[in-house]
């Protein structure tokens, strides 16, 4: 994030008469910091998916147990579903927000 505050700095400079790759240096630095940034939350949204998905899977024979007890498959695929995507949605909504909440003071200073 300061990467990319930085790299809008440089593009604010104007003009400095070069023609050469200097030119371009603001925008692929800012093109580099916005691609890191997107990785970044597709492997925390991976990993959280993962995690949570891993622990339903070691949940199977609970499950297979509630269900000779007589409870419905249909209120056990709604527990895994939740079980799985509320913890990843809170991470990606999480790590969304920390990301706008951060990257915004710095890119208006800019």
């Amino acid at each position: 994030m300061v990467g990319g505050t930085g790299a809008a700095m440089m593009q604010l400079t104007g003009d400095t008469g070069s023609a050469g790759w200097e030119q371009y240096l603001g925008q692929d630095v800012l093109s580099g910091v916005l691609l890191t940034l997107a990785v970044s939350f597709i492997c925390v949204a991976a990993s959280s998916t993962i995690t949570q998905a891993a622990a339903t899977l070691d949940r199977a024979d609970l499950y297979h147990g509630l269900n000779r007890l007589g409870m419905p498959y249909e209120l056990m695929n709604r527990a895994r579903v939740k079980s799985v995507m509320i913890p990843t949605l809170t991470a990606a909504i999480g790590f969304g927000l920390a990301s706008l909440v951060l990257v915004f003071p710095l890119a208006g200073m800019a």
